[in-house]
């Protein structure tokens, strides 16, 4: 994998505090993306699912 200088690349997650740093990713996400300032609890947890399977999935190819 290769890094780059974007700063809307996603940040490595840190296993301790996962589901925190997904929300948090998932509100910026929203608001710099998408500009809602206040999303819903669902509207987060559908991009905080959708980041989990991003994760899951760069986890198992990474080493393809």
């Amino acid at each position: 994998m290769q890094k780059s200088d974007s700063c809307l690349e996603m940040p490595p997650l840190l296993l301790s505090n996962i589901e925190e740093q997904l929300e948090s990713l998932a509100l910026w996400i929203l608001e710099v993306c998408y500009n809602q300032k206040t999303p819903s609890a669902l509207e987060i947890l559908h991009v905080k699912n959708e980041l989990k399977q991003i994760y899951i999935y760069e986890a198992q190819t990474e080493y393809i």
